[in-house]
């Protein structure tokens, strides 16, 4: 937890037995889980504003997922635009030349694009 409140991102539960004792300290409320698998201390997670908290989503999944390409207002709070703050529900967006899986998450939004720049 500590690692990744330095880098700015949430926690990665890696491996089965980190998850499982992750999401027991969630039922316990020590720490929050804003994403399926991705962690941050409650006290920690309270203190951001939310585009800090899509930000600090936006980054760890950006590890686990190096190939995805964010788009949207997850794209706005990478590159730093304004936007109004009560436009962030905690879903985070991507932009993809397929359409949804089961395996997404309701907190991805796959934005269809036939042709996805890097920038």
């Amino acid at each position: 937890m500590h690692a990744a409140e330095s880098e700015r991102r949430c926690a990665i539960g890696d491996g089965k037995a980190l998850s499982d004792a992750l999401r027991r300290r969630v039922q316990a409320g020590e720490i929050v889980s804003p994403y399926p698998n991705l962690f941050a201390s409650a006290l920690y997670w309270a203190s951001l504003n939310a585009e800090e908290q899509s930000l600090h989503s936006i980054r760890a999944l950006s590890k686990l997922h190096p190939k995805w390409v964010f788009a949207g207002l997850s794209a706005a709070c990478v590159y730093g635009y304004e936007h109004s703050y009560m436009l962030h529900d905690g879903t985070v967006h991507i932009a993809c030349t397929g359409g949804i899986t089961k395996r997404d998450s309701k907190r991805l939004h796959r934005i269809y694009m036939s042709s996805i720049p890097r920038w």
